[in-house]
């Protein structure tokens, strides 16, 4: 039976032991670890992560955790905040579906605790577990509310996260369940905001949220103890699922591997486009339109046919075809302001069109996204995009894996090599390392930072 309660939920995070981890999603959890580091490093150089950074840096009277490519340390709701905003910055995040949770917005809160408190890298990996499971299984829960507007991922994060906060806190039983109902409260997020600078910084509210919520409770702060259920509860207002049983098993294991650094609706389309391209040898020249089938929900997201900054660009059908023909593999390069008023991108832009089918099923993957490809010469070639290359169930290579992180670390210049590969092997043992600062530092203070921008946001 799954869990129908906030008690049974709080009961759930106060009693897991480590050893209920199978070792694959263990090795599972340090491959999502590694793309969150290295992609948070990058977001560092972003527009919004500098925002992000300086933000951090105003609250940093108190020095608790690091905040990454910042060279510096602040609070930890100020570091966590900034970090999963950083990381979401890229939209290089590791997803399950139907829910939608970015897994970086458990990571910032779990590892700048885990860091401060100098914990072990199997409490980080419990942590981020137990905060995945709950936030996640009440996104399945509520899966059709993301049709309609809300932004899942930032909603019940804020619960997963005081989840997560209140595991490495080591509240007891009854101030794990007050946790949970006080980041309730604070849990939100709109779909509406998507290639604008407020939804980067959702991830990193409820990154903040979970902290606070769990703070207030160890302080002896309370909250409802049926916040989740029942009419009028979270679930019921935001899913209208009064009445929910969570999902068994773990949703971690469900948590796809993202490739390239836009939106998750995206990601089935690059590949199925830049197949095509390498199929037929296709050059931009040759075509002479490219039409791209979607539901109502992917519309919902891809609100800018003409994306003028670089968040926008992650928000674009347009944009991510045309970084098909202009970048293999395409990457962080291609969404960045530079590429959103590049001459290239914007001529391929204006030979895409999304159509949409209002009829189709909503949702994020109910029916293939079909792309048609006409050539000057007349000849119409189609390919039916099901599922992206590192979805759960079709699992990212080793190579895809690898190239992720050392990618995000050649983008943002100021990591040596010798650094990114002690981090990485520090990763691949994170279940064996004694104190996770010993990694959290390598990306808070990178070797080539220059001293100049250690000071300056």
């Amino acid at each position: 039976m799954g869990l129908k309660t906030t008690r049974e939920i709080a009961d759930y995070v106060h009693d897991f032991k480590y050893e209920q981890l199978p070792s694959d999603l263990v090795s599972h959890v340090k491959d999502i670890v590694s793309g969150y580091m290295s992609s948070t490093l990058a977001g560092s150089i972003l527009p919004i992560g500098r925002v992000a950074t300086a933000y951090a840096r105003q609250q940093a009277s108190s020095q608790q955790a690091g905040v990454f490519g910042g060279g510096f340390k602040t609070t930890l709701e100020a570091a966590a905040a900034a970090n999963a905003t950083m990381a979401h910055a890229t939209e290089l995040e590791d997803v399950a579906f139907p829910e939608g949770l970015y897994t970086l917005t458990v990571l910032a809160p779990v590892f700048a605790i885990a860091e401060h408190q100098r914990m072990t890298g199997r409490e980080a990996i419990e942590a981020f577990v137990l905060g995945y499971e709950v936030a996640g299984k009440l996104g399945v829960a509520c899966a059709d509310a993301g049709a309609k507007g809300w932004m899942l991922s930032a909603v019940f994060a804020s619960v997963g996260n005081a989840a997560a906060a209140a595991r490495l806190f080591k509240l007891d039983r009854e101030q794990t369940l007050n946790a949970i109902s006080i980041g309730a409260s604070q849990g939100t997020g709109l779909v509406k905001q998507a290639g604008m600078g407020a939804h980067t910084f959702e991830a990193g509210f409820a990154a903040r949220n979970g902290i606070c919520a769990a703070t207030l409770a160890k302080l002896g702060l309370d909250g409802a103890p049926g916040i989740l259920e029942g009419v009028g509860g979270m679930a019921d207002l935001i899913g209208g699922m009064p009445d929910f049983e969570l999902v068994e098993g773990f949703r971690t294991a469900e948590i796809g591997i993202r490739k390239y650094p836009c939106c998750g609706l995206l990601q089935r389309t690059i590949d199925g486009m830049s197949d095509l391209i390498a199929a037929e040898k296709l050059t931009i020249d040759a075509v002479e339109s490219i039409e791209v089938e979607v539901n109502h929900t992917f519309a919902m997201y891809m609100k800018y046919a003409d994306p003028r900054t670089a968040a926008q660009t992650r928000f674009s059908i347009e944009h991510a075809m045309a970084a098909c023909f202009i970048e293999q593999p395409v990457f962080l390069a291609s969404f960045t302001d530079e590429a959103a008023h590049d001459p290239r991108y914007a001529a391929i832009r204006r030979k895409v069109t999304m159509k949409v089918h209002p009829e189709w099923e909503r949702g994020y993957f109910p029916q293939p996204a079909i792309i048609t490809v006409t050539k000057k010469d007349g000849t119409v070639l189609k390919r039916e995009c099901v599922f992206a290359r590192g979805d759960a169930g079709h699992p990212a290579s080793r190579e895809d894996i690898g190239g992720k992180y050392q990618g995000a670390i050649d983008f943002v210049g100021v990591l040596s090599q010798e650094q990114a590969d002690k981090a990485s092997r520090i990763i691949e043992t994170l279940d064996d390392i004694e104190d996770v600062s010993e990694l959290t530092t390598i990306f808070a203070f990178p070797d080539q930072l220059k001293a100049s921008e250690r000071k300056v946001a």
